[in-house]
């Protein structure tokens, strides 16, 4: 199986990306609102778990803060939790920060966040649609859905291509 997980980790927001052979089969975004505690904690980590139990994955890919020694408390204990989610499923994970997903995508320019969301959307039309939303609505609410389909693009391209 080529199964790819993307996921963008956020204290709030996390945005899911699955790719089997290449295609884009499932995608989506959710929300945790409230202060960052244990509960919140374990409500992120149950729902990623179903992602990675329904479905073949040979490897989930998560999109990381740039500064890693800046991380919160609450996003530190999120990658620690995920570290240990997958070592209990016996899948790879790899890591990848903004600046991997801009420089595998255009690796001759520099670009911001919405040239990378131009060339996601290049790649999966299907996402056309999330992205006009996203434009009209003038806020970030896709941002981890078009983070995390280039964090699985570009893991699946260095596993299987």
């Amino acid at each position: 199986m080529q199964g790819i997980l993307g996921i963008s980790l956020g204290t709030s927001d996390l945005g899911f990306a699955f790719l089997s052979y290449g295609s884009l089969t499932k995608w989506n975004v959710k929300t945790f609102p409230g202060e960052w505690n244990a509960g919140k904690l374990r409500l992120i980590i149950n729902s990623i778990r179903p992602y990675v139990i329904n479905a073949d994955v040979d490897a989930l890919a998560v999109k990381i803060p740039e500064e890693l020694m800046h991380l919160s408390l609450g996003m530190m204990q999120l990658i620690g939790a995920v570290n240990v989610l997958v070592e209990q499923m016996g899948i790879q994970i790899h890591y990848y920060s903004l600046s991997d997903l801009k420089l595998f995508h255009a690796s001759d320019v520099c670009i911001n966040k919405k040239v990378l969301f131009e060339c996601v959307i290049r790649k999966y039309p299907d996402l056309y649609g999330v992205y006009q939303k996203e434009q009209k609505a003038n806020r970030a609410y896709y941002g981890k859905l078009f983070e995390a389909v280039a964090t699985a693009h570009v893991c699946y391209k260095q596993q299987f291509d």
